[in-house]
């Protein structure tokens, strides 16, 4: 008996430290955000799209599916365009008063939930949307502020290429970021869109002789 007390304790012992695999994310996002998507976890990030379909679309590449709710103006196209299978895509546009019961509901079956946070939420369903995400796995992608989430992603400024002085047409963007995990603090730039490359600033040394 007294072996196979301590063995239960060992097994409970490692199964409290057991380390849940992220799911992946873009390149530009996985190093703010460590390394990837927390299973269960609350994104909070300002009213942007197209983050929000960067922070979605590797981790319902290859298997997976994900859900829109709240977001009446959304095209195919953009979700499409952002590498997003459109065959295992929902969009429920308009959820109205019925929003944090969708939401919950939608946790459980879809890999990721992107949702746009309505006004006038309360705490309580807060806490109960962000419990439900928790206990599916579902990772919760939500436009606007979020009590007690993962983490948070804001767009500082927008570079906007190929659009000169009110003529032109738009080709890319580079969307810069910052994250807050924990109190810690970086920045970063999400090509838009996803799958261009970033062009780094060559830096040229002044050669004094």
């Amino acid at each position: 008996m007294f072996e196979v007390a301590a063995l239960r304790d060992k097994i409970r012992e490692m199964e409290g430290t057991k380390v849940v695999p992220r799911l992946p994310v873009h390149a530009a996002l996985s190093p703010l955000i460590g390394g990837g998507l927390v299973p269960g976890g609350v994104y909070s990030i300002s009213p942007s799209v197209s983050l929000a379909l960067g922070l979605a679309v590797e981790s319902v590449r290859e298997s997976g599916w994900c859900a829109a709710i709240g977001f009446p103006h959304l095209g195919i196209e953009a979700v499409a365009g952002a590498g997003i299978s459109l065959e295992r895509f929902v969009s429920i546009p308009t959820p109205k008063e019925h929003w944090a019961t969708v939401v919950g509901a939608v946790c459980d079956g879809f890999r990721v939930v992107l949702a746009r946070s309505p006004h006038g939420l309360s705490p309580t369903s807060a806490a109960r949307v962000t419990a439900l995400a928790h206990r599916t796995g579902a990772v919760l992608v939500v436009l606007g502020d979020w009590p007690g989430a993962t983490a948070r992603i804001e767009v500082t400024s927008i570079v906007n290429h190929g659009v000169g002085d009110g003529h032109g047409v738009l080709s890319a963007r580079d969307i810069h970021l910052r994250s807050s995990v924990r109190g810690v603090v970086k920045n970063g730039t999400l090509p838009w869109p996803l799958d261009r490359e970033i062009e780094t600033p060559v830096r040229r040394l002044r050669v004094v002789s």
